[in-house]
């Protein structure tokens, strides 16, 4: 267990105990670990229109809003956000993992949102 949720867990404990001044005092520390998380991180469009299918990435269709894509890269993280095609389809990181080796290529389950 990671010591921030650790920490957070015991203020929340102690502190809804308590009266209603210590609940405006949890919502500091809600706001205080929300701006040190890393989940907290603004998201990014990584573009990949330019990209060339079956050579760049994989891209398969699990549904009508459910991809699962395979490529090359670094820095995506969920609630990241790819673009495709030249329709500027959009599709939100839901879950990514990393391969060891190559260290960049990665595979992800995305969920389409909409045209840029």
């Amino acid at each position: 267990m990671s010591n921030t949720i650790y920490i957070k867990g015991i203020l929340r404990m102690i502190m809804l105990s308590n009266s209603e001044r210590q609940v405006a005092e949890l919502d500091f520390f809600d706001r205080l670990f929300a701006q040190v998380s890393p989940s907290a991180s603004k998201c990014k469009t990584h573009n990949f229109t330019k990209q060339i299918k079956s050579v760049n990435y994989e891209f398969e269709e699990l549904d009508t809003r459910r991809v699962q894509m395979t490529g090359y890269g670094k820095g995506i993280n969920p609630r990241d956000f790819i673009l495709l095609t030249e329709e500027r389809i959009r599709y939100r990181v839901e879950a990514i993992d990393y391969y060891s080796d190559p260290a960049n290529l990665w595979t992800a389950l995305l969920f389409r949102c909409s045209a840029e």
